[in-house]
């Protein structure tokens, strides 16, 4: 039997425990994604008629519009499965997996 320091056993736990904190913490692990930021919610594609747009705002510099909580400033961004199509002053035309559809502020109110 051969024995080991002591330095060589605390070397030998920490890699094991590094090891183990990699595992927990892998990019591989499910719902880690260190491309998606932080404020995109996965979840199932929203019901025909759950669709709610709460703000607008329409800059000579910038777009912003908000959708079921979720912040889109421009084409191409997606919210529950959807796709940016346009933003304008009170509405939002999207692209969804049933077609077209354009989304009007809540309130009617245009920011």
């Amino acid at each position: 039997m051969k024995l080991i320091s002591v330095g060589q056993q605390l070397t030998f736990l920490l890699c094991l425990s590094l090891t183990q904190l990699s595992v927990v913490a892998s990019p591989h692990s499910a719902g880690f994604d260190p491309t998606r930021p932080n404020n995109v919610q996965v979840g199932p594609l929203a019901k025909q008629g759950t669709w709610k747009l709460t703000f607008t705002l329409i800059t000579k510099k910038r777009k912003r519009a908000v959708i079921n909580g979720i912040t889109v400033t421009g084409p191409g961004d997606q919210v529950f499965g959807a796709t940016v199509t346009k933003i304008r002053p009170g509405a939002v035309d999207l692209n969804t997996t049933t077609g077209p559809i354009t989304l009007l502020l809540v309130d009617g109110k245009n920011n």
